[in-house]
């Protein structure tokens, strides 16, 4: 038996073998598309509808709300965390010039719109 007949036996073989292992794991390949990540101006749309006494200013139970609307698992310690990593004048809300901060934070954390 010459070496080129061997190595078409094998190549075949380990073509063959590969094909299966192709054809299982498939399934797994296949890239599930990403929801789509909510632009800055639905996320700012969102927060601002939350504002329910229209102050200008989220507190805690209405971030949680927004939270709980872009469907957080966590909504009150999402909207804890969200004071503390965006409320630059440490008063407890956040002001609008603040809601710009939530809204990169959001982003940031990947929330998005519901469809």
């Amino acid at each position: 038996m010459s070496m080129a007949g061997t190595e078409n036996i094998s190549g075949a073989r380990a073509s063959c073998g590969a094909n299966k292992f192709i054809r299982r794991m498939l399934p797994c390949l296949v890239v599930k598309s990403a929801p789509s990540v909510a632009s800055e101006e639905q996320l700012r749309k969102i927060f601002v509808e939350h504002d329910e006494n229209k102050d200008g200013r989220l507190n805690k139970k209405e971030l949680e709300a927004a939270f709980r609307t872009l469907g957080s698992r966590a909504p009150a310690w999402r909207a804890d965390q969200a004071v503390y990593h965006n409320d630059l004048d440490l008063d407890g809300v956040l002001n609008e010039h603040e809601i710009d901060h939530l809204v990169a934070y959001a982003l940031d954390h990947g929330y998005s719109t519901l469809n």
